[in-house]
């Protein structure tokens, strides 16, 4: 992933974009719909996310005298997106914006969870097929540094694997953001 992708992910309307025509393509029409905002205000957007191949065009249809085109990112899904040296040296700035969107992704689904949960009984909430629709997850382990590649390597693949398994695409969607570092500050150092 260039620094010219990053640019354009943290774009908050370019990725709406991108979370819109995951599961299913969408013409610039349908997706000033489905974002409250006129077809012009997308022309921009959709033009830089083509150019870093965030988006792609995987139909088009003639309307009346109008070439209609449908946008998909749903190939983004099908890569594990690592980022390493040198590219972080490089590139920090605009990776802590795009992952700090990822992250209020997670917490506004959590707050979504709260919203319709509120004011239901712990029995309630453990008998409902699906009661949460994000989870946080936070754990250490001391082992050492090719362990801990290794371990990042793993739990790629177990990802990777279960995403082969599950192909079918009426079920949901689900994004998994692994970020892992070294402890390299004590609490009192903080």
């Amino acid at each position: 992933m260039s620094n010219e992708v990053l640019k354009v992910l943290i774009d908050e309307k370019a990725t709406k974009i991108v979370d819109l025509t995951k599961q299913e393509p969408k013409t610039t029409k349908q997706l000033a719909k489905l974002l409250g905002v006129k077809n012009s205000n997308l022309y921009y957007p959709i033009k830089k996310l083509l150019e870093v191949n965030a988006l792609k065009i995987v139909d088009e249809r003639q309307v009346k005298n109008m070439t209609e085109y449908y946008y998909s990112s749903a190939h983004l899904a099908t890569e594990a997106i690592n980022f390493d040296f040198p590219f972080i040296t490089e590139n920090f700035d605009q990776l802590v914006a795009l992952n700090m969107l990822n992250v209020n992704k997670v917490f506004d689904a959590m707050a979504y969870d709260v919203e319709v949960n509120m004011g239901k009984t712990k029995e309630e909430i453990k008998n409902m097929d699906e009661p949460n629709t994000a989870t946080f997850s936070s754990m250490e382990v001391k082992i050492p540094y090719k362990e801990w590649n290794h371990l990042l390597s793993d739990m790629r693949k177990l990802v990777s694997d279960y995403k082969e398994k599950y192909e079918d695409e009426t079920l949901p969607g689900y994004s998994i953001y692994l970020a892992s570092c070294k402890n390299v500050l004590n609490d009192d150092e903080l």
